[in-house]
């Protein structure tokens, strides 16, 4: 599971995968080929490569998984979005057993979602905390060198703090999309352990480590480019020496980049600018036998590609947008951190639902005011999570889910 090797990256799915298609959305600098896997098309009809194509309410587009050689930890990816703005909903009450279509169009247009997730008995190490499977500590860790000109906007860092802390303190209830993580679980010497919604907010980690020599081709838009060994490499290197910060199977840390810092796979290709991705989550052990680093990479959000609305619940809009690959990444991590919990396709549990918001709870959409989460009593404006258990009592069409489905086994 080493972040080693990662020069010659390969992309899981198989057949399904390529029936994705490799259009990209948004332009690229020239000095770049055209990588990404990526389609869109509104929900319900057929799945097009034109990435001009109107798209409404729910928009979904294409998901990279990407894994190292001899099977070594995905990449789960949050993919660009070429859709246009999600078409206003009129706000009315949700159910707690309301769940919506998934990203269907994510396998080449299929008429039903890419699910069930499938548990792994080969992999059975899930994060867990003095053996409570799914109980995590959460780090946020903000990477700016102290000679870097763009700082992070501070009502940016106060939003995910407070997002995070906001998870934390709502820990063991029924009413996000963390909660639905409950319904799955390990089977470690056959008998099922459900994860359990049980998450710390640690606080944040301010890392002013110098950025390396850019390592791949800087986008006109940006300042600085990083591969992906480079960032794991260095993190690693920051936590190695900060012995303080703990390296267990139970310990997230989400990185985050101040404006203008672009980051790219090993391919120096598939990059964090238009069509490419938004975010995504991997591990490395290689600080000694017994510690490792689970983590996810989040670049600064533009101000389109990585979000289908105008909400900006939070004060700050890209940070609304950040919030939501977050939750993304933490929920991927939580039930697939070693190929635990995923479809025979390769999609993780937020892939299946990327661009899936679901009705709004409150607010009003357009007015930047809707929301479809109320975590700890705020009001938040995330994709949905992937649930098997509402998939299986919808006949296939539908899973995505915004709170708990318990467990009933």
């Amino acid at each position: 599971m080493a972040m080693v090797g990662l020069a010659s990256l390969t992309v899981l799915g198989g057949s399904a995968m390529a029936a994705l298609g490799a259009s990209v959305a948004g332009a690229q600098p020239a000095s770049r080929s055209a990588t990404s896997v990526h389609r869109a098309a509104t929900r319900g009809d057929a799945a097009t490569s034109n990435a001009s194509a109107p798209a409404s309410n729910n928009t979904p587009s294409g998901e990279l998984s990407i894994a190292t050689p001899a099977g070594h930890h995905p990449l789960g990816v949050v993919p660009y979005t070429s859709g246009a703005a999600r078409a206003p909903v009129a706000a009315k009450p949700v159910a707690a057993t309301t769940s919506y279509p998934c990203t269907k169009t994510n396998l080449g247009g299929l008429a039903a979602c890419p699910g069930p997730l499938v548990y792994t008995t080969k992999n059975q190490a899930m994060v867990q905390t003095g053996g409570v499977i799914g109980k995590v500590n959460i780090y946020a860790v903000y990477w700016k060198p102290t000679t870097y000109a763009t700082a992070f906007p501070t009502s940016y860092v106060s939003a995910i703090d407070t997002y995070l802390q906001n998870v934390a303190t709502a820990s063991k209830t029924s009413s996000n999309v963390f909660s639905g993580l409950q319904q799955y679980y390990t089977a470690i010497g056959g008998t099922k352990q459900h994860i359990h919604y049980t998450v710390t907010f640690r606080g944040k980690v301010t890392m002013t480590t110098p950025y390396p020599a850019s390592n791949c081709t800087v986008a006109p838009t940006h300042a600085v480019c990083l591969k992906t060994t480079v960032e794991a490499t260095q993190l690693k290197t920051y936590l190695a020496a900060h012995t303080s910060y703990p390296k267990g199977n139970g310990d997230i840390y989400v990185v985050f980049f101040p404006p203008k810092v672009e980051t790219c796979f090993d391919n120096g290709t598939t990059c964090s600018i238009a069509g490419g991705y938004c975010g995504y989550h991997s591990a490395t052990f290689t600080i000694t036998a017994t510690e490792n680093i689970l983590y996810a990479n989040m670049p600064y959000p533009p101000t389109a590609g990585c979000n289908t609305y105008t909400e900006s619940l939070t004060g700050t809009f890209h940070a609304t947008v950040m919030l939501s690959v977050t939750s993304h990444e933490l929920n991927e991590t939580i039930t697939d951190s070693s190929t635990q919990w995923r479809a025979s396709t390769g999609m993780e549990i937020g892939d299946e639902c990327a661009y899936v918001w679901g009705t709004p709870l409150g607010g009003t959409e357009g007015a930047g005011t809707a929301w479809n989460q109320t975590i700890n009593g705020a009001h938040y404006f995330t994709q949905l999570e992937f649930s098997d258990e509402n998939y299986k009592l919808t006949g296939t069409t539908n899973g995505c889910i915004g709170n708990a489905q318990l467990p009933t086994a």
